[in-house]
């Protein structure tokens, strides 16, 4: 590929040569009905057209020669003199000396600078990509538009290396493109065209090239075969990128639903924008009507987006939000006909210009047009940058917003809310008073819950047609102009609707655009909280109902789940504060007892501390530990029992005997704390009431239900006494663990038989929306 790119560059080279030695005069002569010959046309960067001559004179002779007599007289490319006639005045012109030709921005300039910026384009894919054969075959497409656009300029003065050159590189084009395609997304296992259908187009392309040179090439002087090769090469290159153009737009269609989505649609901006000019302004019309729109010099300027548009494809890491920027674009290519239409309505009845010149209005309207959409683009970049500046009110309306929603976010009450809402209401726009009312479905009547301000409307000025009989047609954030001022509805519930009512402007001003866009949004706001606070009291108007009965599951779960976090945190503090004070006064207080010399008696009263001091750092550590197990995530319900039954067994005077054969769930963290705790508080209780010699624990499970079971050989207890015990033995929190899982707790007990828990999970149960929407509150 470097080859390639040095061959490139030094074709080039000698194409800029051909430029600046060749004169370019850049016109062309056609027989009229009269037999005269005449400028037929004349291209603006061409020496013909800066000379002064014109379309429509008459052409007498060229190099001292009857035009008649003169070959190739139809494609003017390099001659050094010319005679002409207009209006009955005859011109000479003098074409001889090279050196006076100016460089063409168009034919040398701009190519040039197409080829620079692609070929180091190239350099950075291939340093960049340089096993990627997509990138390569990007690359050689690069290669050959840029080549194209610089071999123009040495085609038309019919140099015969940037004729071939523009043949190969232009027919090639899109088949290289459509080849890059199939590599690019080959690699992300895609197939967009059947490899082929490329073959067969490298090939049709292949024969079409060796037509066209042995034609052209057998009959150089020949006019006729010179425009048909160049208007076949424009419908081969038209049908290609057409094409190209399609399989994209069916790739899209089809891929549209996954992530290529938005790959896809920079394709398709890319080369619709860089090839479009090209095809329909400068290739079709001159297809089928021997015009363009526009010259193909300037159609190929487009060419320049392609590099930014497939570069940044293959580098960028996060890609550019094209839906914003397609959706800004169509907005404007809408906007852009009117403006451009009453434009050129205006110049039409100025010039007064009757006959009709299609290609001179099609060039106006297209220039007026792609003026208007640029400054659009231009004039919502500046409204952006500079809004804060030029329009203190919409600043200040956003400064609102964002106080506003950063205030109630932190709100727990609703009149909390209501009050901050009038309050800024009353603070943003130019009123005296504002209320806050709720309109009952039931009732047909207003009634006012909250207002700021000296004046209240009254029930019969509210209740309009608007209100009354068609509020339920409108939406939170609507307004609803009345005679008294403005109603907007902020919340719509079961019982009916809660409305904001603003006094009219003190001025009889209507309220502005701004205006109305700040109370629509700040009325959404307001809606969301408001259903988000009125969840909340729901919760806890159940919670009080339920307060002598039994809570709901979900709200148990959510109880221990907060109480098992604060233990967390609690064990935290512990372990990084306490524990860690107590461990430096204690080696503070050893290393005095190694490097002092003290009685007896003092030494034996400090080492009494220093023991007392590690006991304390024991009993902190073992506090820690209970409140928060360590790595009972990563032990499994098993273990961690199996851990218990070993601490108990170490510290109490019980045996404890687990058995859990056949029990191989993996539980998820909520249920291996459940049954931990259960297991901890039942050997606590064991060991400070029930006087036990031997515990059994049992843990199985079937396919619905998870059982266990806990029993000593204790004292016992009568089960009346059992009923008063659960305050202060635990196992009312034992029965509430239970039930947030939905199960099922039974106790036995008698007096000198001993003490055992039966306990039913179901682990299949999914937790309900309620408990989700906790659990993620208990987690924030």
């Amino acid at each position: 590929m470097f080859f390639i790119l040095i061959a490139a560059t030094l074709l080039v080279m000698y194409f800029l040569y051909t430029d600046l030695r060749v004169a370019y005069i850049g016109m062309e002569v056609e027989k009229a009905n009269d037999n005269q010959w005449i400028i037929w046309n004349v291209e603006p960067d061409g020496l013909a057209y800066k000379a002064g001559i014109r379309q429509g004179d008459h052409v007498i002779s060229i190099d001292h020669t009857n035009v008649e007599h003169y070959p190739n007289k139809r494609m003017l490319t390099s001659i050094d003199y010319i005679e002409t006639e207009r209006n009955g005045q005859v011109m000479r012109y003098q074409f001889d000396d090279a050196v006076k030709q100016p460089v063409s921005m168009e034919q040398t300039i701009l190519p040039i600078c197409l080829y620079t910026v692609l070929f180091f384009l190239s350099i950075f894919l291939l340093h960049k990509k340089r096993e990627d054969a997509a990138a390569h075959l990007l690359i050689l497409f690069f290669l050959a538009v840029a080549i194209s656009y610089v071999s123009a300029g040495a085609s038309a003065r019919k140099d015969y290396v940037g004729m071939l050159t523009l043949w190969v590189t232009i027919l090639q084009i899109p088949v290289i493109f459509l080849h890059f395609l199939y590599r690019y997304f080959n690699q992300r296992e895609l197939e967009i065209v059947k490899f082929y259908v490329i073959v067969g187009m490298y090939l049709v392309n292949g024969i079409i090239l060796a037509i066209i040179s042995l034609l052209v090439f057998t009959n150089l002087g020949n006019y006729f075969f010179g425009r048909l090769a160049m208007q076949v090469l424009l419908i081969s290159f038209t049908t290609g990128t057409v094409i190209s153009i399609l399989v994209l737009i069916i790739s899209y269609r089809k891929y549209r639903n996954t992530t290529y989505r938005p790959l896809f649609k920079f394709m398709l901006f890319g080369n619709f924008m860089s090839f479009f000019p090209f095809v329909f302004l400068y290739a079709l019309p001159w297809i089928l009507i021997h015009r363009e729109i526009i010259s193909a010099s300037t159609a190929a300027i487009f060419l320049f987006l392609l590099p930014i548009i497939y570069v940044y494809l293959m580098a960028a890491n996060h890609l550019l939000d094209i839906e914003f920027v397609l959706d800004r674009l169509r907005y404007y290519c809408l906007l852009a006909v009117i403006p451009t239409s009453f434009t050129l309505i205006g110049v039409y009845f100025l010039v007064r210009q009757r006959e009709d010149v299609f290609i001179k209005w099609a060039q106006m309207f297209i220039f007026v047009y792609i003026g208007v959409i640029l400054f659009l683009y231009v004039k919502d970049m500046l409204d952006f940058r500079f809004r804060k500046k030029l329009f203190i009110g919409t600043y200040n309306f956003q400064s609102s917003l964002d106080r506003f929603s950063s205030q109630i976010s932190k709100m727990m009450k609703v009149p909390d809310l209501e009050e901050r809402l009038l309050r800024e209401v009353l603070d943003v726009l130019p009123v005296k008073s504002a209320a806050l009312l709720e309109m009952k479905n039931d009732e047909g009547h207003i009634v006012f819950i909250r207002s700021q301000g000296d004046f209240l409307p009254t029930q019969e000025a509210l209740l309009t047609e608007e209100l009354q009989g068609k509020i339920h047609d409108y939406a939170v954030g609507d307004c609803i102009k009345i005679d008294s001022g403005l109603c907007c509805v902020i919340g719509k519930h079961q019982r009916g609707h809660n409305l904001l009512w603003i006094r009219s402007k003190e001025n009889r001003v209507q309220f502005n655009r701004d205006e109305l866009v700040w109370l629509q949004t700040i009325s959404n706001y307001v809606s969301m909280v408001y259903e988000n606070l009125q969840l909340i009291e729901g919760v806890i108007m159940d919670l009080e109902v339920r307060s002598h009965g039994k809570a709901p599951a979900w709200v148990l779960r959510m109880l221990f789940q907060l109480t098992e976090k604060e233990r967390r945190r609690l064990a935290a503090d512990l372990h990084d504060s306490a524990l860690q004070d107590q461990l430096l006064w204690y080696r503070k207080l050893e290393m005095i007892l190694e490097e002092t010399a003290f009685d007896t008696e003092v030494k034996e009263r400090l080492t009494q501390i220093k023991e007392g001091l590690l006991d304390v750092v024991h009993q902190i550590r073992e506090t820690c530990n209970e409140l928060r197990p360590p790595f009972l995530k990563e032990m499994g319900i098993v273990e961690a029992i199996e851990n218990l039954c070993n601490y108990a067994q170490f510290h109490s005077n019980y045996s404890v005997d687990f058995n859990y054969d056949g029990f191989n769930l993996e539980l998820d963290d909520e249920y291996v704390l459940t049954i931990y705790r259960i297991t901890q508080e039942l050997m606590r209780n064991t060991t400070k009431h029930a006087k036990a010699s031997h515990v059994e624990i049992l843990l199985r499970q079937n396919h619905e239900h998870i059982a266990y079971v806990y029993r000593d050989n204790g004292v016992g207890m009568d089960m009346v006494q059992l009923q008063s015990s659960f305050s202060h033995m635990g196992l009312s929190g034992i029965r509430e663990r239970v039930s947030g899982f939905e199960g099922e707790t039974m106790f036995h007990s008698a007096v000198g038989e001993g003490f055992e828990v039966i306990i039913t999970l179901p682990y299949q149960t999914v937790p309900s929306s309620q408990y989700a929407i906790a659990r993620g509150v208990v987690n924030d």
